[in-house]
């Protein structure tokens, strides 16, 4: 093995990972979150001592890491890797350094998307007006059907994609676990669920908010607004930093974040793919 081949990341590389991360808690909450809690599984580098690297769940994720150059010699060592991925996503310059690189080698994508990256400390929230009308709660197992009818017409509505259709299995077992962790939130008024998010990455620096979905009964009537502020607020209770990445094209969603004080920080970049893809020298 040369230094030019991806490798699964060792013991000996796990303080240069965490040096990385924790330098930049809010670009590496995800990779942060699965290195404190699941070790240097999924971890893969360039180099002794590593140069750059990603995260893969093979067939589904990949998130590289490292300088933007890292993206190029990434793209090189992916052919002879026998790694599988649909969805790739990081900092803009990084990722498009690894598209430029693989873009001759795979199909086209079913996006290709600049996402706006938010951060928000104790300090930016920004206070409620007027008085919310609901609450804001952990969900329950009962919620479950909803969470997952929620999940699926979020998915359609953002990736074109059903996960009730491709991974019923699948999607049940992940909301069941953010329920069991206490990850996943749902807004009620009057015993109706209007609103949903979940913190699935939680690290001592930092949470990832994700999945955020309101009904579209409930859109334009402030729902949104008083749900996130809640959230916020109880998330920032268990972590002192809190980030988001959201397509900027979804004028609603980056108005929704502003609004409750997130502060725009930098730029993902996300390629979907329609299927899983090998990328082939």
């Amino acid at each position: 093995m040369s230094d030019d081949d991806l490798r699964p990341a060792e013991a000996r590389d796990r303080a240069t990972l965490e040096a990385w991360f924790r330098a930049a808690p809010v670009e590496h909450c995800f990779l942060l979150t699965q290195l404190e809690n699941h070790g240097l599984v999924g971890f893969h580098v360039l180099g002794d001592p590593p140069v750059a690297g990603a995260y893969v769940r093979t067939g589904r994720l990949l998130v590289p890491f490292g300088p933007r150059t890292g993206g190029r010699e990434l793209a090189r060592s992916l052919a002879g890797a026998d790694i599988e991925l649909r969805y790739v996503v990081g900092p803009l310059e990084l990722v498009d350094e690894f598209w430029a690189g693989i873009r001759d080698q795979v199909p086209e994508p079913t996006w290709l998307r600049r996402n706006r990256l938010y951060a928000m400390e104790s300090k930016d929230l920004l206070p409620a007006t007027p008085p919310a009308q609901g609450r804001l709660r952990a969900s329950e197992l009962g919620d479950l059907p909803w969470l997952a009818r929620a999940s699926s017409s979020m998915d359609r509505e953002d990736r074109g994609v059903d996960p009730l259709e491709e991974d019923p299995v699948g999607l049940e077992r992940y909301i069941m676990w953010l329920v069991h962790e206490g990850l996943v939130f749902v807004w009620e008024e009057g015993g109706r669920l209007l609103f949903k998010a979940q913190a699935a990455c939680l690290n001592r620096r930092a949470a990832l908010v994700e999945g955020v979905y309101t009904v579209p009964e409930a859109r334009g009537r402030g729902v949104g607004t008083h749900a996130m502020r809640a959230l916020c607020r109880g998330l920032l209770g268990r972590a002192p930093l809190l980030t988001l990445y959201v397509n900027e094209a979804n004028t609603p969603a980056v108005r929704l974040y502003e609004t409750v004080g997130f502060r725009h920080v930098g730029h993902y970049r996300s390629v979907l793919f329609s299927r899983q893809v090998a990328v082939k020298g």
